[in-house]
């Protein structure tokens, strides 16, 4: 999740209140922000709650199903604020601006990926993200079916 702290001067509050706010989401009241009319008894009040919704991105999702790791190797960090994300979310808006379907193409061709590989036994060849977002490897299972078959074996 990454968090807009120019909201900060719209609210006229710290980026740790508003840290806070986020947090107050799920926890207890502060009583500077219960004066200001951000929080209310039992949580944050609606205006300021639509105003901190984040709603994930189309690169998110992609960033998200990338794995992890394979093994002991580590193939991207976890975190969205990064090395690894913002290198990738820069990768992603470049080739958004050339091909506005590469989302779908992305997601469409890393489940494929990831489903030969599984069935393969060939995890440990996963490449690294930006490796995978460099080279555009989406491309080569993006056109690709994957089709369940039950292979039956008929003993002579």
């Amino acid at each position: 999740m990454q968090i807009d702290f120019k909201l900060c001067e719209e609210l006229g509050i710290t980026e740790t209140q508003l840290l806070y706010l986020y947090c107050v989401l799920y926890s207890a009241n502060v009583d500077e922000l219960i004066a200001k009319g951000y929080v209310v008894p039992g949580g944050i009040s609606d205006e300021i709650a639509r105003k901190l919704i984040v709603e994930e991105t189309p690169f998110d999702k992609v960033y998200d199903l990338y794995p992890h790791k394979v093994g002991d190797r580590i193939l991207k960090a976890i975190k969205h604020d990064s090395n690894d994300y913002n290198y990738c979310l820069n990768k992603f808006k470049y080739y958004l601006r050339r091909d506005s379907d590469v989302t779908f193409k992305m997601l469409k061709g890393l489940k494929i990926e990831l489903q030969m590989r599984e069935k393969g036994g060939s995890q440990q060849f996963q490449q690294l993200i930006t490796t995978w977002f460099n080279q555009r490897t989406w491309e080569k299972y993006c056109d690709l079916e994957i089709e369940e078959k039950v292979e039956t074996y008929r003993g002579i």
